[in-house]
């Protein structure tokens, strides 16, 4: 039994980024991303307990939006209101609650926001959006910031090179490693893709260092407080650095990993959750240098993430090699 499709709405600012320095051919891509969404990203569907949900939103304004903003360089961020089909087939203990549509919609944009990142980082903004809520409560942002993303990809200069992936491939191989809605990862990948997903609802905390490691440490299938070796190691395999480039990643993953045990350990001066860098100078260089750090290793996670994609990977084994060594004649 099909009940009557619930309306919903996703509500939120949205727009091509305003930067003081706006780069046209990103800005291209991220038109043509929205303008290309496969079938498997413009809805999901979901299973729970004998229901099946389907949730549709419709993207057309937000693309009729997007491809303005591009044509007049008009990028003032423009709240909206989307439409959010909710189709529920049969019934269980929970379908009859007010907030039971909202959960699928809100998972489906988590699901849309990694995927479209991954495709295109910085593509999707969610920060400013919300899902429109009949319960008795108030609605809550979902927080999700593309700022990392966009600043991994718009740093081209600096290795590791992040590409435009097409979303067609990128929703096939995420509908293969998140086939649900589950709020508890089943798999190395999805660890890995929860780990991001509270990066992107921070706001350059020590904290993300911690879970960027983890996302790592989950990917790449080292031990629980194996040190950075093995983690460079796999990371070098998956992206295949030249010596210099080899050499800055030893220098950050270093850097990095020392940052993480400071923080874990006591070590980390800490900043006051006032941070305010006016009355106290030291502020801005602490935080700076978790943001910088924070950026450094996304771009590795996504670079390892793309690399995961393009070879159609959901998970993968390490392999130990040993070899006689012989005396040099």
């Amino acid at each position: 039994m099909t009940t009557q499709p619930k309306l919903r709405h996703v509500i939120g600012t949205f727009g091509l980024n305003p930067y003081d320095d706006p780069d046209l051919e990103y800005d291209r891509l991220v038109v043509e991303l929205w303008n290309s969404l496969p079938p498997l990203l413009l809805s999901r569907e979901f299973l729970h307990d004998g229901c099946k949900i389907a949730v549709a939103v419709d993207w057309a304004p937000l693309r009729r939006l997007l491809n303005k903003q591009l044509r007049t360089w008009n990028r003032i961020p423009t709240k909206m209101r989307l439409s959010a089909q909710v189709a529920i087939t049969s019934r269980n203990e929970l379908s009859k609650r007010d907030w039971y549509p909202e959960f699928f919609v809100e998972s489906y944009l988590y699901d849309l926001f990694i995927a479209l990142n991954l495709a295109l980082p910085g593509a999707a903004d969610f920060f400013n959006v919300t899902v429109e809520t009949l319960a008795p409560r108030q609605a809550e942002r979902l927080d999700l910031s593309a700022f990392y993303f966009e600043t991994a990809f718009r740093s081209r200069h600096q290795w590791p090179t992040l590409r435009y992936i097409n979303p067609e491939t990128v929703s096939v191989w995420f509908n293969r490693v998140r086939t649900g809605f589950g709020q508890v990862p089943d798999t190395p990948v999805e660890r890995a893709l929860f780990a991001m997903l509270h990066v992107c609802r921070s706001s350059g905390r020590p904290e993300d260092i911690v879970w960027l490691f983890y996302a790592f440490e989950s990917l790449l299938q080292t031990r629980v407080g194996e040190n950075y070796s093995a983690l460079l190691e796999r990371v070098c395999l998956l992206l295949q650095p030249d010596g210099a480039q080899e050499r800055l990643l030893r220098k950050n993953m270093r850097a990095m990993y020392d940052y993480r045990s400071a923080f874990v350990h006591g070590g980390l001066k800490i900043i006051h959750p006032m941070h305010n860098e006016v009355m106290d100078k030291r502020v801005e260089e602490s935080y700076d240098k978790t943001v910088a750090l924070s950026q450094y290793a996304t771009k590795l996670l996504l670079g390892c993430f793309q690399r995961y994609i393009h070879e159609d990977w959901r998970e993968v084994r390490f392999r130990t090699a040993v070899e006689a060594a012989h005396d040099e004649v």
